[in-house]
């Protein structure tokens, strides 16, 4: 009576396994309605827009807005950013994006900026990274000479399309 009940176990465990991955893949896919790259790509671009936060070292918080775009061509990763602030005196940062990666629904961009936001001058590296689709978080944050580290939080559309 045993063996009996353990293999009726295993069988509705067997067949529950795959209807379950079903319904998670077709519930992930319901969620990226942007161009969902399957593979790291090497001929394709992503535009992302949000806005949220951005907080500096020194604690200062500012509301604010972030748009990006790249676009990759083999190799060759190219594009820009712009970080605006409502608070704070409405300051302006741009960088330029020079590397990094985007496919199977996430993104991860570098480069770098001349943002001033944070009360800081100079160039520095940064990073943007999120998954894309609509009402999503966008992350970015920078570090600057000496150890600086700025970060924004922000929740927008980002959307990956073959070039």
């Amino acid at each position: 009576m045993v063996s009996s009940g353990s293999g009726l176990h295993r069988t509705v465990f067997s067949i529950s396994l795959p209807v379950l991955l079903s319904i998670i893949i077709i519930i992930l896919a319901g969620n990226q309605p942007s161009f969902a790259i399957l593979q790291p790509c090497t001929n394709c671009s992503i535009t992302g827009s949000g806005i949220g936060t951005i907080t500096c070292s020194d604690g200062s918080v500012n509301q604010g807005s972030i748009t990006f775009f790249a676009s990759k061509q083999g190799t060759q990763m190219i594009g820009k950013v712009s970080v605006v602030t409502s608070s704070g005196g409405g300051l302006v940062g741009t960088g330029s994006i020079t590397g990094g990666k985007i496919g199977n629904g996430i993104y991860t961009l570098t480069g770098n900026d001349s943002f001033g936001i944070c009360g800081t001058s100079g160039s520095a590296p940064f990073t943007i990274s999120g998954i894309t689709g609509p009402s999503v978080p966008i992350a970015f944050s920078w570090v600057h000479s000496g150890g600086a580290k700025d970060a924004g939080s922000f929740a927008g559309t980002v959307t990956a399309s073959k070039a």
